[in-house]
């Protein structure tokens, strides 16, 4: 196979722990593809480069380049709302103030922001560190999840997001969902109620499906088969809640979010890379248990490694394909010095895009989402996808939002923030 593939980038392929053959570029670990030989792994990879570019194009984005064929030229590359930060920029002239100040005085209605805003990154990545120490702490002579040291490593969880997620939700630790027709979900580890929730039923441990806006797994050290287990549990739990219908961002989408979390992963050995085994052990079992994009992993956070959330684009079209199709994927952002921001952590991408998740239900939290966003502490995706799933539109939306995509010219419309008609859900 040609170098020129891959761009001028190093193709390195191995033998992993699962005895797939791994195929990545050493300069960019995340851009990577597995299969059952040498030849096929490289394949792979070439597919997974030419759907990386494409993506990169589609978001007006540049291409990355290999170090040998790079040119320094003085740009950032950190992504940013343009439209948000325009409209931003010009309320913070007229009203003759610098722009962040004025954020975080529309954020908070106070005077003196510099005094009361505490730095994100500084902050979340103290957490992380707080966070990797009490996981070491715990599973040194412990059982991995079992009695006290699997309770620690909830409520681990249960007070980051205590912290950090507005008063009006209460989290909790060991409960389960019931839904109107009287079904009930597994235990879940970790709980975010909204402010409706019953305290008659907090008592015995059962909530309603209505009154849960977010549920965790939490690992002390993960493993493929705890994968596994979540995205099943995931599709299960979000058919618990009636299917919504009237515009894309409803029928992809639940009401919950769902996700995973560890403090650390197993894949310790000298030629791993953990965060390939994870990403293609989450497409996998995505591919085994998901029959709609609404049903997806919405987040999956190692404190010490990386964090992938789910993405979808609600309408694309490609030449070879001759039905309009729905897109779901995931986004990878990593701990990595030479490819993230400086103070970026795991953690940061997990509270800001939890934050963004409830804020699509819950109008209220929009401004404390869009400050993440314009701030971008969720750090810079290493690749924006791995994998595209794509579904037909005819299979997957109802007749009412599918004869719209149909009459309309939907890839040319322009959308507000927060619109259930966009092009595109992170």
């Amino acid at each position: 196979m040609s170098k020129d593939v891959f761009d001028g980038f190093t193709a390195n392929v191995f033998l992993d722990e699962d005895g797939d053959y791994l195929a990545h570029f050493v300069e960019m670990p995340n851009v990577s593809a597995f299969s059952d030989t040498p030849e096929e792994a490289l394949k792979e990879l070439a597919v997974a480069w030419q759907g990386v570019k494409e993506s990169y194009q589609k978001h007006h984005e540049p291409i990355p380049k290999a170090p040998s064929r790079r040119e320094y030229d003085n740009q950032s590359n950190t992504p940013f709302d343009v439209q948000l930060y325009q409209i931003l920029t010009n309320e913070a002239s007229k009203a003759e103030e610098s722009l962040y100040p004025f954020i975080a005085q529309r954020l908070t209605g106070i005077t003196e922001p510099k005094e009361v805003i505490p730095d994100p990154y500084e902050f979340m990545w103290q957490l992380s560190d707080d966070m990797v120490a009490e996981y070491d702490r715990i599973h040194k002579g412990a059982t991995e999840d079992s009695g006290a040291t699997g309770d620690q490593t909830e409520e681990n969880w249960a007070q980051l997001f205590r912290k950090w997620l507005p008063r009006t939700y209460e989290v909790v630790t060991n409960g389960k969902i019931i839904n109107q027709d009287g079904e009930t979900s597994p235990e879940l580890d970790v709980l975010v109620l909204k402010d409706t929730y019953s305290k008659e039923l907090q008592n015995k441990r059962l909530y309603s499906a209505t009154d849960v806006a977010a549920v965790f797994e939490c690992k002390a050290t993960l493993r493929a088969s705890h994968i596994a287990e979540a995205v099943k549990t995931c599709a299960e739990i979000k058919n618990l809640y009636p299917v919504r219908v009237g515009t894309p961002y409803k029928e992809l989408h639940t009401p919950i979010v769902y996700g995973l979390l560890a403090h650390s992963h197993s894949w310790k050995g000298n030629n791993s890379t953990p965060e390939v085994n994870i990403a293609r052990n989450l497409y996998k079992y995505d591919s085994q248990h998901v029959s709609h994009p609404r049903q997806t992993l919405d987040l999956l956070c190692v404190a010490d490694l990386a964090a992938w959330t789910s993405f979808k684009s609600a309408f694309v079209s490609r030449q070879n394909e001759p039905d309009k199709l729905v897109l779901s994927s995931y986004v990878e952002r990593i701990l990595s010095p030479d490819n993230q921001l400086e103070h970026f952590t795991p953690i940061v991408t997990l509270v800001s895009n939890l934050s963004q998740r409830l804020a699509w239900e819950n109008p209220t939290l929009r401004n404390l989402a869009d400050y993440y966003r314009i701030t971008n502490v969720a750090g810079s995706p290493i690749t924006k996808r791995q994998i595209d799933v794509l579904w037909s539109i005819s299979t997957i939306y109802s007749e009412e939002v599918y004869s719209r995509f149909l009459a309309d010219d939907y890839l040319t419309r322009s959308y507000a923030i927060w619109d259930e008609w966009a092009d595109i859900f992170y």
